[in-house]
Parts: C-alpha cells; sequence; structure tokens
C-alpha cells in the first residue's frame, strides 16, 4: 500500500515567512551568538531592528545571499510597543533557504536557546503560487476574486475582508493581522499567490514537531491546516484553483479502492472496454498488497517491481469466487490468463487514458501462472511509475464488480464521463440507451442500473435534466420514467 503523506514539497507550498520569538529583556548577547553561528555555518547576514525601526549591521559579508534580521522590542507605549523580546525573521528567499537547513537537520537548536528565555516558533506562511502563463481563460483575475468575496460574505462571519487593488495587481486580504490566520490572494508580474500567514497558537501547537526535527508531521498538519483554510475562502474553479480541487479529491481517499485516472472521451467496442476495465481491476487489486513484499527489478534501465499474489486473491477482489465455481480447474486457469496476457497486449488501447504520464507508464513485461502447493500463484512485474501513479479519484469497491456486459458498459460509460478534470459533469443518456439493442425489460433495467451507478459515485445529488421535448429540470432523485425522457444530464462532483 502507498502512504498518503503530505509535505509542502508534494503540495507545491513554500515556506516564504518564518519567525521566532525570544521572550523577556534582549538579551544580545544571545542575538550575537546566532548572528554569529548563521553567518559561519550557512553564510547569512544579519542586521539588528528596534521598534524606532533603526537598523544596523552585526555580521555582513557582500559574498553571502541570504539575510536575517533580529527586530528588538522593549516595552514603550508611546512607540507603541508593549512587549519585551528579540524577533528572528527570515522573509522570503531566507526563509526558503533556512527552512530547508530545518529540513536537512542542520540547525543546532541549542543555539536559540538559554536557561532564562523562552523561545517559541511565532509565525509561518505558507504560499501556493501558480504562474499566469499556466492560466488559460477569458475569466479575469478581479471576476474570480469577486467570486471569493461573495463566497465569504455568504459563509464567514470575519469582518476583516479587504478588497483592492494596488500598483503590482488585484489583492483579497481575509482576516485581522493579529489573528491566527490572515490570507492573502493577489497578484505580481508573473504569479497568482495564495499565502497563509499563520501565527501565534496555531503554530506553536505544531513547534515541538519542528525542534524535534519530526518535519513529516509538522509538515502534514500544517499542510493540511492551509488546504482547509484555503477551501473556506477560495472559490472552487478549474482555472485559478485546480490545485485546490485536486487536493479536495485526495484528502480522504484510503489505498483501498477503485482506482480512476483521467479519460479521453472515446468510444470502445465491449472487448476493448473489458480489457481497459480489467486493467482498472487489476491495478484497484495491487494496491491492497503490502509494497514491502514487492521485488525491485531493473530490465533495459527501467525499474520495475515483482509481485506475487495467489490467484484465488484476485478471484475475490474481483467478487467471482461463484462465477467460476462449477467450471474446471482448466478452465479457471485458461480464463484469468487470458486476463493477463490482455493486460501485457493493452498498449494501443491506452490512448483511451487522456494523462501522458499514465500512458507512458502501463507496461506489465512479466507475466506468468504457476501451480504452487495445490494454489495458482501470479508471478509478474509492473512498471513503478504504474504502481505509484497518483490517481485523481479513488472510488467506492464496489465500482470494481460487475455482472454482465451491460452493467460493464453503462459503469465504463459513466465513469468516462466523470472522469474530466471539470467539476461540472455531462452524460448523455440517450446515446447511452441506444447503445444496447435490447427488450422492453432489458432496456428498463439499464436505466435502473444508470441511476444505481450515479449513486455509487461522489456527486451532488442534483441533477439538472435536458428533456427530449426541450425543456430543463432541475431533481435531487432520479427515476427510470426521468432516465427515459432526458437526452442529457448534467451533475457536479462532491468534493
Amino acid at each position: 500500500m502507498i502512504k498518503n503523506k503530505l509535505s509542502f514539497e508534494s503540495q507545491n507550498l513554500q515556506v516564504d515567512y518564518l519567525t521566532f520569538n525570544i521572550q523577556g529583556t534582549p538579551d544580545f548577547d544571545l542575538v550575537n551568538r546566532i548572528a554569529k553561528y548563521l553567518f559561519q555555518h550557512f553564510d547569512f547576514n544579519s542586521i539588528i531592528s528596534n521598534c524606532s525601526k533603526n537598523k544596523k549591521h552585526l555580521f555582513f559579508s557582500d559574498k553571502n545571499r541570504y539575510q536575517v534580521e533580529f527586530a528588538v522590542y522593549q516595552r514603550a507605549p508611546e512607540l507603541n510597543s508593549f512587549w519585551d523580546g528579540t524577533q528572528v525573521r527570515f522573509s522570503g528567499k531566507n526563509a526558503v533557504r533556512f527552512y530547508s537547513l530545518i529540513q536537512q537537520q542542520k540547525i543546532n537548536w541549542d543555539i536559540f536557546k538559554t536557561k532564562n528565555k523562552k523561545f517559541t516558533l511565532n509565525r509561518v506562511d505558507l504560499c501556493y503560487s501558480k504562474n499566469k502563463e499556466d492560466i488559460h481563460t477569458n475569466q479575469s483575475f478581479e471576476s474570480f476574486l469577486n467570486g471569493c468575496h461573495e463566497k465569504i460574505l455568504q459563509n464567514s462571519r470575519t469582518k476583516y475582508i479587504q478588497y483592492h487593488r494596488n500598483e503590482k495587481g488585484f489583492i483579497l486580504k481575509i482576516g485581522s493581522r493579529r489573528s491566527p490566520n490572515y490570507y492573502r490572494v493577489y497578484e505580481n508580474n508573473q504569479q497568482i499567490r495564495f499565502e497563509l500567514e499563520m501565527k501565534s497558537t496555531r503554530v506553536q501547537s505544531v513547534q515541538d514537531f519542528l525542534f524535534n526535527h519530526q518535519i513529516t508531521e509538522f509538515e502534514q498538519i500544517l499542510t493540511k491546516h492551509f488546504y482547509r483554510h484555503s477551501n473556506k475562502i477560495l472559490l472552487l474553479d478549474q482555472v485559478y484553483t485546480d490545485w485546490l480541487i485536486k487536493y479536495c479529491r485526495r484528502k480522504e481517499k484510503q489505498d483501498a479502492g477503485f482506482l480512476l485516472p483521467f479519460f479521453n472521451q472515446n468510444s470502445l467496442s465491449v472487448s476493448d472496454t473489458k480489457k481497459v476495465f480489467g486493467l482498472l481491476q487489476f491495478l484497484s487489486f495491487i494496491r491492497t498488497i503490502p509494497s514491502q513484499t514487492f521485488e525491485t527489478i531493473i530490465i533495459q534501465h527501467q525499474t520495475y517491481y515483482g509481485i506475487t499474489f495467489p490467484l484465488k486473491d484476485f478471484v475475490k477482489f474481483l467478487g467471482e469466487e461463484e462465477k467460476y465455481k462449477n467450471y474446471g480447474d482448466r478452465y479457471r486457469r485458461k480464463k484469468y490468463i487470458q486476463f493477463f496476457t490482455n493486460l501485457q497486449h493493452i498498449k494501443p488501447l491506452i490512448t483511451t487514458f487522456s494523462d501522458q504520464k499514465f500512458q507512458s507508464s502501463v507496461a506489465l513485461p512479466t507475466l506468468s501462472i504457476d501451480k504452487i502447493n495445490f494454489d495458482w500463484v501470479v508471478q509478474l512485474s509492473i512498471a513503478k511509475e504504474l504502481y505509484l501513479y497518483d490517481y485523481p479519484f479513488i472510488l467506492a469497491t464496489s465500482l470494481i464488480i460487475y455482472k454482465n456486459t451491460y452493467e460493464l458498459q453503462i459503469r465504463y460509460n459513466i465513469l468516462q464521463n466523470f472522469s474530466v478534470n471539470d467539476l461540472k459533469k455531462t452524460l448523455d443518456v440517450q446515446i447511452l440507451l441506444k447503445t444496447f439493442n435490447a427488450s422492453q425489460k432489458r432496456h428498463t433495467d439499464n436505466k435502473i442500473e444508470i441511476i444505481r451507478q450515479l449513486n455509487q459515485l461522489p456527486i451532488q445529488k442534483q441533477y439538472e435534466l435536458h428533456l427530449k421535448n426541450g425543456k430543463t429540470k432541475i431533481v435531487d432523485k432520479l427515476t427510470p420514467l426521468l432516465i427515459g425522457k432526458t437526452r442529457t444530464m448534467n451533475f457536479y462532483e462532491k468534493l
């Protein structure tokens, strides 16, 4: 099984700002010690500032690319300063560099601490950046922010919302700068940036993970928090927040289930449909096998996993224990040899899938089925990239099993229309029904099967029906009669 660990890197998040607090009357010997340590070991220049905004260098070399600031605060109400302490600040590229040193466990936190001074994590800014050159739409950024603004007004109690334009472009700010969460969406010349500023109790609750070099736990918690907060604020939009939709699809998924890549919308024969669906069944099955049992194999500079499993486990996974029970052992073996042989020769059908990365990874170069201790055992190799492929959808395991050709074709057609990136899905009901040359009873059964399959998908239970008589009807429950009257149907993925 694959562990779905969240990390800043896996989610393309960047640490954009880091601050640490040293509580109490400023200790300039401690400040000097930290500054010297960062200068000598990691090439950080350093400056010190006070509440009067005066700044001076502590350590400096014009060869150094990075800088740390020590902001010294002494209680002075007349200067609007109400705290005694020192803040260690890393901004922008300096934060990126310092956090990379933390990840590599190169920072000695003892240098930053004394027995008499409390040292805490004070602020972490996480940012997701989207390059403007990757955005292809007629929808303006201003229109997107307007939609976000409306969503916040409808769903949030916050009183702190600012929406304006500066010299670089539009910007939306949500929350108070003093609150644990302060969110910004803004543009610069090259990027759209989504930034969450987390402070005080929000980050102090996870600081022990950081200081004890438990980076996996630290990043997992803050990554989840970043996406949860983003989801409350941002409009789910295929252009500007496709990255958020991608996360929401994956956030609760487990390895076990029906694995579904993105499809092209081409049609297949019944025979080819069985082969493509068989590949998805197989890929779903091997995710249930512990990966530590795999053997790593190198074939012509390509890495493969050697996988061994009892054939009866795969038969059980498909719900086919009873299907061939009355057939001889030789027939059953021949049936499944043909199944796996089809997988080895499925290359011509991979254009069914729209993701080129998935297409290029489909490979099963070796296969054998042998009898070992009275059990048929399958031994095969699969491309490492195919096993590790990050599927956009993991659906209910009940979708894996079909009883007849009618169920297969209905299921395949619905899944094909569901597995597109857009949250809005469209199903051409009449084309699907006309696929079958069936009796009236079978025709009714097919309508019931369409409803049953739709009910198993993670979709909003509201359907926009475009009827054959030209009218449009919105319903929250489907019936065979409605299916028969419908030309096309729209429904929305539920995240």
